[in-house]
């Protein structure tokens, strides 16, 4: 079995191997963490992360995110309620779910709303069980038992509005309801017509490549047909100028004939 030192180590092992400025971070069951030095998240619903959790959890359900008629509640209220559960923003935090949909949503939310390390278990709730020992999930209170004062990552946010320009910077919009994912592009607005799920995927995007991947928290139908245009546009004008490229190729062959 690993001692704390050990698991210190690999911890450091697995953050050199982590892509340069990628804030949120996948975590393997390969790999392993020092679990003092983190805060563990259980992105389950309640009644499971009360009846069984991993030691020393806090319960933050995915579903205490949602609010209607936007189907996400304000970071007012979601900074507000990360301060119900002790946190404040400081701290490096370890998210786990048996749904990725649920882990993904959570983890998100708090990369947005500022949390300096979010990591993501990729595995299974019952195998970090039996890595770092089972308890009951603690629910956060009613009231803030801790002060949340992370900045926002708010430059990682764009409105509906904002998207022409961004494309027009060269920026890539992403729809992750109609595509898997990115192609390795360095700059991507991500969209859905379900502001949740852009969460979710942004999650995924931002563990893949980094910082350079914006998210739309407003409903979104499509890909914009800005991002269309443009395509189309850049598209003709390479056609336009292979064209007068090879004219002038050939007019030059018979002029030397």
């Amino acid at each position: 079995m690993l001692r704390l030192r050990d698991l210190s180590a690999v911890l450091l092992l697995s953050v050199l191997a982590v892509p340069a400025g990628a804030a949120i971070n996948s975590l393997s069951a390969e790999q392993f963490i020092d679990t003092s030095e983190i805060s563990m998240i259980d992105a389950r619903p309640l009644q499971a992360c009360l009846a069984s959790s991993v030691r020393n959890a806090l319960c933050l359900p995915a579903s205490d995110f949602y609010s209607q008629p936007t189907g996400l509640a304000s970071f007012r209220d979601i900074s507000w309620a990360f301060g119900t559960a002790g946190l404040t923003g400081s701290q490096a935090v370890l998210v786990f779910a048996d749904s990725a949909h649920d882990r993904d949503l959570v983890a998100a939310l708090l990369h947005l709303a500022g949390q300096a390390d979010v990591w993501l278990w990729e595995g299974r709730v019952e195998s970090l069980k039996a890595r770092v020992g089972q308890a009951v999930g603690r629910q956060r209170g009613i009231v803030r038992s801790a002060l949340y004062a992370a900045p926002m990552r708010d430059e990682l946010l764009a409105l509906p509005s904002e998207l022409n320009a961004l494309v027009d910077d060269g920026w890539r919009v992403l729809n992750v309801t109609q595509t898997n994912g990115g192609d390795g592009d360095s700059s991507l607005v991500v969209v859905a017509e379900d502001p949740i799920d852009a969460l979710r995927g942004f999650t995924r995007l931002v563990a893949l490549q980094g910082d350079a991947v914006k998210v739309v928290v407003d409903p979104v139908v499509g890909v914009p047909t800005s991002h269309v245009r443009s395509v189309s546009w850049v598209g003709w004008g390479l056609l336009f100028v292979a064209a007068l490229v090879f004219v002038g190729l050939s007019r030059g062959r018979r002029s030397r004939s």
